[in-house]
C-alpha cells in the first residue's frame, strides 16, 4: 500500500476490494478513513490459462465508507462504476456485508481445498455441509466481537446460494491447483484471532488453519525445488 504513495493526492479515494475483513482498516490507518472505502466483489470466474478468464456467474461490487456515512467521494465512485457498466451498490453497512461474505469464504474455501471438492460436491454432501455450517457459527461469533450481528438465517441463505453455483471452484481451491499461496490467514486466521482475544474457542477454524498452513508450506517447499 505504501508503494503507491506518490499516486495518492488530497482528493484521492481508495476502494479496497481485497479479500479480508481488516484490509480496508489497514489502508484507512495509512491514508485516512474518510478517503478509504471497503468493497466486496461477487463474481464467479476462473483463470483457465494466462490471460484467459472464464466467467461463470455474478458480477457485482458492493461498497461503502467504513463509518457508514456516504459522502461526495462515495457517490462519485458509484457514478464512475455505473458509467462503466459495472453493477454496483452503495452500502451504509459495508462491515456487515464483509462479514456476510466471510461466512462463505471461511467455510467453502477451506473445505474445497481440504476435500478437493467444488461447491456442488460440498452442498451435496451432508457431512461437508454441516462442517460449513459449524464454521459459519464461529464466523458469526467472531463478527459479534466487532459489534456485527449476523442473523442465523444467513446460514441457510448461504447454503441455498451455493446450490446455484454448480461446479464452481472457490478461489482458494483454484490457488491450490495453481500452486499459489493460500488465503487462510484472511479467511480463517481472523476468526481465530478475534475469538481467542475474547476467551472463546474456534475449533473448526483452528483445524482448517492448521491443515491449510501445512498445505501452504508444502507448496512453498515444492516451488523451491
Amino acid at each position: 500500500a505504501q508503494a503507491f504513495g506518490s499516486l495518492v493526492g488530497e482528493r484521492t479515494t481508495i476502494l479496497s476490494m481485497q479479500n479480508g475483513i481488516d484490509n480496508p482498516e489497514k489502508l484507512g490507518r495509512l491514508w485516512g478513513e474518510r478517503r478509504t472505502l471497503a468493497g466486496v466483489v461477487y463474481i464467479g470466474a476462473q483463470i483457465e490459462s494466462p490471460g484467459v478468464i472464464a466467467y461463470s456467474n455474478g458480477g457485482k461490487i458492493v461498497f461503502g465508507p467504513l463509518d457508514g456515512d456516504p459522502n461526495e467521494a462515495t457517490e462519485a465512485v458509484e457514478r464512475v462504476l455505473s458509467a462503466a457498466g459495472i453493477p454496483c451498490e452503495l452500502s451504509r453497512n459495508i462491515r456487515k456485508v464483509q462479514w456476510a461474505k466471510l461466512l462463505w469464504n471461511a467455510s467453502f474455501c477451506a473445505i474445497s481445498c481440504l476435500a478437493r471438492a467444488n461447491v456442488n460436491q460440498i452442498v451435496e454432501s451432508e457431512g461437508l455441509t454441516q462442517l460449513a455450517l459449524d464454521c459459519m457459527s464461529e464466523v458469526r461469533a467472531a463478527a459479534s466481537t466487532r459489534g456485527i450481528e449476523l442473523r442465523h438465517s444467513l446460514f441457510d441463505e448461504t447454503i441455498a446460494f451455493s446450490r446455484g453455483l454448480g461446479d464452481f471452484k472457490p478461489s482458494m481451491l483454484q490457488d491450490l491447483e495453481a500452486r499459489k499461496p493460500l488465503e487462510y490467514e484472511a479467511f480463517n486466521g481472523i476468526v481465530i484471532k478475534l475469538l481467542t482475544q475474547t476467551g472463546q474457542s474456534a475449533p473448526i477454524n483452528q483445524s482448517f488453519y492448521a491443515l491449510l498452513q501445512h498445505l501452504d508450506k508444502k507448496l512453498c517447499e515444492e516451488a523451491q525445488r
